[in-house]
């Protein structure tokens, strides 16, 4: 248990120093930008959030999932463990589906601004 207490920060640091590499690949307007021309850029903008946003948060999810199976690993016959183990993983079965529901959300209104949904 003394390992996990050590491993877990590591990796939420890792994890935390890689976020600024993936927002690094989206482009932000310059100074010389016009702006927003049309509604297809408008488009390209809702899913470009959105895909950050359902990236990072799969990421947690994933953390948070086997984070809660080393703790079920490791509880043994511990029921009180056991059923913070079986808390994590709720948490995140339920983190996962707001994440993917807000993408799919976004998506539609993507496809809401273009009107390329109604066709």
């Amino acid at each position: 248990m003394g390992k996990l207490k050590k491993i877990v920060p590591v990796l939420i640091l890792v994890s935390l120093l890689a976020l600024p590499m993936v927002a690094s690949a989206i482009r932000l307007p310059t100074l010389g930008d016009p702006g927003i021309r049309n509604l297809s850029e408008i488009e390209g903008l809702i899913k470009t959030v959105s895909n950050f946003i359902i990236v990072v948060g799969i990421v947690i999810v994933v953390i948070a999932i086997v984070y809660a199976g080393i703790m079920y690993a490791i509880a043994g016959d511990d029921t009180t463990k056991q059923g913070k183990a079986k808390a994590w993983l709720w948490n995140g079965v339920i983190a996962a589906l707001i994440v993917l529901g807000v993408g799919v959300l976004m998506n539609t209104a993507s496809n809401v601004v273009t009107r390329t949904f109604f066709r």
